[in-house]
């Protein structure tokens, strides 16, 4: 079997399929090549990272395909209650590598109810996937901007960590939690 890694090494992503957002607007990753769902992603490479950052404005289609949000994937906090669970992506690598920074490329259009996560949690194991996660997650919190509604690259140092899985649990800080890109800093 072939297996394809990103430049980063990441051979494949796992985490729930984004959703729609109105009748024109669909924030899933239509990319992915891996086992897809209705509503989860499994064993593949898609969107998230194929190097290609969204417009600040989430509806714009440079292309005019008719796709307006294709380059973002993105999910819905239904309840009024920001203690909703996160949203979880397991990214597992060729090999353990040490880690050193994780770059999400983040929506903040929040007159229209789209935030930066308010926190993120970094889990590591230097096995594959439910292999148990290291006892010292990488706990990162995002202040919040209210002055700026560009999209933007939250940039979260990994110090000292290794590992072949890495579990993110991304906490929203609104009814709308948009990602298009990430990206890890990483060494054998």
């Amino acid at each position: 079997m072939i297996v394809f890694a990103s430049a980063d090494g990441a051979v494949a992503y796992n985490m729930p399929q984004g959703e729609r957002r109105g009748p024109e607007v669909d924030l899933y990753d239509f990319t992915y090549d891996g086992k897809v769902s209705d509503t989860y992603l499994s064993g593949g490479l898609g969107q998230l990272m194929d190097g290609v950052e969204g417009n600040s404005n989430f509806r714009f289609d440079p292309d005019n395909s008719g796709r307006k949000g294709y380059d973002w994937i993105g999910w819905k906090n239904d309840s009024s209650d920001i203690r909703r669970p996160p949203v979880q992506i397991v990214f597992e690598f060729d090999r353990v590598r040490n880690f050193s920074s994780v770059w999400f490329h983040s929506n903040n259009l929040y007159t229209k109810d789209i935030r930066v996560f308010r926190k993120a949690i970094l889990y590591f194991s230097v096995g594959p996937p439910g292999s148990g996660y290291q006892s010292r997650p990488v706990v990162f919190d995002f202040m919040r901007d209210t002055v700026m509604e560009f999209a933007r690259n939250v940039i979260i140092p990994i110090p000292h960590r290794i590992g072949r899985t890495i579990r993110i649990d991304l906490y929203f800080d609104a009814k709308w939690l948009l990602i298009s890109e990430v990206r890890f800093e990483s060494g054998t």
